[in-house]
């Protein structure tokens, strides 16, 4: 009987802790899969990077929610570094609703945007070797997410129209981050080879990428940070 009662006791208390548990997405993301936006005469363009820059290679990013908490973890290759240039970024998204965590430079904090805007919450000791946790409360945690993130080091504070590097899980959130299709590239590039033979035409093209506003609403919250922090 008593074997029975303890049986019953842990049945229960594995399935209190699994049933609210939703793990619903984990990413692996592979290493050496960097980009780099190279600046040339003015011009932009995406070349996939051979260099290491371990401290913004993702690894893995993933999520699960317990009850109305939230928990976004991203894994680097190595250590991940404070520095102004070097940002880290996870979004829980819900449909066009999202929460962007970021992190940089020592300061960590979570918000929400477009129907979610309003939440904010400062993420305390988020970093601990090659990990960002980010950890908060979600407005419907029923809803169906998924989880996306990027790294990146810039070579000027706050200018993604210069040099940088990135890294992005999954693979597929490059493209629709940057708005960069190879495969219309090397089209884009027969018909200039073509137009030059034809015509002599050696002008080239100066497109440049469509980004999201995420680090300029960094920088607004960064500053919200320093103002609370002196006071």
């Amino acid at each position: 009987m008593k074997v029975l009662r303890k049986y019953i006791l842990i049945t229960a208390i594995v399935f209190t802790l699994f049933g609210v548990a939703n793990v619903v997405s984990a990413e692996t993301d592979p290493t050496n899969d960097l980009w780099h936006w190279q600046v040339s005469e003015q011009t932009g363009s995406w070349e996939a990077y051979s260099g290491e820059k371990d401290h913004i290679d993702i690894t893995n990013i993933d999520y699960s929610i317990i009850g109305s908490e939230a928990t976004l973890t991203m894994t680097l290759a190595d250590d991940i570094q404070d520095s102004e240039t070097i940002i880290y970024i996870m979004h829980l998204v819900t449909g066009t609703d999202y929460y962007p965590a970021m992190y940089t430079n020592g300061m960590g904090y979570v918000m929400g945007l477009e129907n979610l805007t309003g939440y904010y919450s400062i993420l305390n000791t988020p970093v601990s070797g090659n990990t960002f946790t980010a950890t908060f409360s979600v407005n419907d945690p029923d809803a169906t997410y998924e989880v996306r993130g990027y790294a990146q080091e810039l070579s000027v504070i706050g200018d993604e129209a210069s040099e940088w590097w990135g890294d992005w899980a999954p693979n597929t959130y490059f493209y629709d981050f940057s708005g960069y299709d190879p495969e219309e590239e090397e089209e884009e590039e027969e018909e200039e080879e073509q137009e030059e033979e034809t015509t002599g035409d050696d002008d080239e093209d100066t497109g440049t990428p469509g980004f999201e506003l995420v680090v300029f609403i960094a920088a607004i919250a960064i500053a919200i940070l320093f103002i609370r922090r002196k006071k």
